[in-house]
């Protein structure tokens, strides 16, 4: 029985939509329904990814933001990811593009997967394709706690209706089985009506049901945030590297509010008597008085005019304001596994980086994140293999490669990771332009007479 005979009664009228469309648990679970199944993740975990999604994209302190960016820059740091395609033929080769591709638009989304807990990649005929956690919905594990079957989740918005494409990947006995399925409806949330794949163009061409045969792993790559779920015990998801730290951000969220109130109340105010004012432009001896006040900041209104001018300076509680802000910022360090200090307040109030870079003493920040690039450098390899895999089964041929992962030690000296660096380069793992940059301090135009003058001797 294919999707549209099981969801007939959408076809004739009868719309499908979850219990309550707020709650994204219930959602999920309503985009399983669709396939005969249940989503494999608690409410309590699914929400908890709601909540780290709405304080990552919507507070308005960016704090969960800053900390989570910090984090993938130092994870990608001096980063990079090489294919050695053994059964290489030429520099535009399909597979070599797709692995680059896919390096190049990591740094714009690990940054999300550590603020969720997770990424899921998911290869394509066009490509390595990054999931937010918000954007799948995992319906069953294996007894090594992996995602075996997955519903990946995708929206379009054409003519004032909200169009939703689930792509459910799953085993059938030793066969590996993806459905694909479409919904639409007037609002954004839900499901709506079931509709054709071919109301949306880009996905006219999509297979409602595919069959493949011969495969041993499913064709996806889950990136797990590394430490203990302590949400939700029973859960395979990783945690956002700011789960512990929630408190402590709406804590900073709320001070701050109330440090920039302090900041708006504690301007000088300088009030006047109306008497006070006079017009000199109305005529050559007029001192007429006005109706107006000519200088904004003045404020017309006094009680007393003995004087006709007043000052009045509140004392202002910034400081204090800022110790505690400070205090909580620190706290928010240790929670998300960097030293206590590592952010700080700048003088005009906003969130910043203290250090320019990471000391090798440091060794809080360096273990959080080499944890995130061992867990991260797992996930990129088996990543890479489901797109050789795919790519085999669309006819590219027999994909013969070897993979290199690297990001520069943070915890070495500069010596020791440019003597590493160095061995790279000797065995054609880095580029040695890049290197003679970035140890050596030559110019562009330095590197370009030296590379010239080394082809003439080689």
């Amino acid at each position: 029985m294919n999707i549209f005979q099981q969801f007939g009664n959408a076809l004739l009228g009868k719309p499908v939509t979850p219990a309550d469309k707020g709650i994204s648990y219930n959602l999920f679970e309503s985009y399983a329904k669709v396939f005969g199944t249940h989503c494999a993740e608690s409410a309590e975990m699914i929400n908890a990814i709601t909540t780290w999604n709405k304080i990552y994209q919507k507070s308005s302190t960016q704090v969960m933001k800053l900390v989570c960016k910090e984090a993938a820059k130092l994870t990608l740091t001096d980063f990079t990811l090489t294919v050695d395609r053994k059964n290489a033929n030429s520099d535009t080769d399909l597979f070599n593009r797709y692995v680059k591709n896919f390096e190049d638009n990591l740094h714009r989304y690990l940054e999300q997967g550590i603020a969720l807990g997770g990424l899921m990649f998911k290869p394509s005929e066009y490509g390595l394709v990054f999931v937010s956690p918000t954007s799948f919905v995992p319906t069953s594990y294996d007894m090594q706690g992996n995602i075996s079957s997955v519903i990946f989740i995708e929206h379009a918005v054409r003519g004032g209706m909200y169009y939703t494409k689930l792509e459910y990947h799953h085993w059938v006995e030793n066969s590996y089985v993806v459905e694909t399925a479409c919904f639409k409806d007037r609002n954004r949330y839900g499901l709506g009506y079931a509709c054709m794949l071919s109301e949306i163009p880009e996905w006219a061409n999509i297979n409602a049901h595919v069959v493949i045969e011969d495969l041993t792993a499913p064709l996806f790559s889950y990136f797990r945030m590394p430490g203990t779920n302590n949400v939700d015990e029973e859960s395979n998801y990783g945690l956002s590297l700011c789960s512990a730290a929630l408190e402590y951000l709406l804590s900073f969220e709320s001070t701050y509010k109330l440090f920039k109130k302090d900041l708006e109340l504690s301007q000088k105010k300088v009030f006047v008597d109306q008497d006070a004012l006079m017009n000199f432009g109305k005529g050559k001896d007029s001192f007429d008085k006005i109706t107006h006040n000519p200088i904004p900041d003045l404020v017309v209104g006094l009680a007393d005019k003995s004087n006709g001018i007043d000052v009045f300076a509140p004392k202002s509680g910034v400081d204090d304001y800022k110790t505690a802000l400070e205090m909580i910022l620190s706290m928010i360090s240790t929670a998300c596994g960097f030293t206590a200090g590592y952010f700080t307040i700048t003088k005009d109030g906003g969130v910043a980086v203290t250090a320019t870079q990471i000391e090798s003493e440091d060794q809080v920040t360096v273990s959080t994140i080499t944890a995130i690039r061992t867990a991260l450098k797992t996930a990129l390899f088996s990543a890479v293999e489901k797109q050789a895999a795919l790519l085999m089964l669309y006819g590219e041929g027999t994909i013969n490669y070897e993979l290199t992962f690297y990001a520069r030690d943070l915890s070495a000296t500069p010596v020791a990771d440019r003597e590493h660096t160095l061995d790279l380069v000797k065995n054609n793992l880095y580029p040695l332009e890049l290197y003679l940059k970035e140890y050596e301090g030559l110019s562009d135009v330095e590197i370009a007479k030296f590379m010239q003058d080394r082809a003439k001797i080689v």
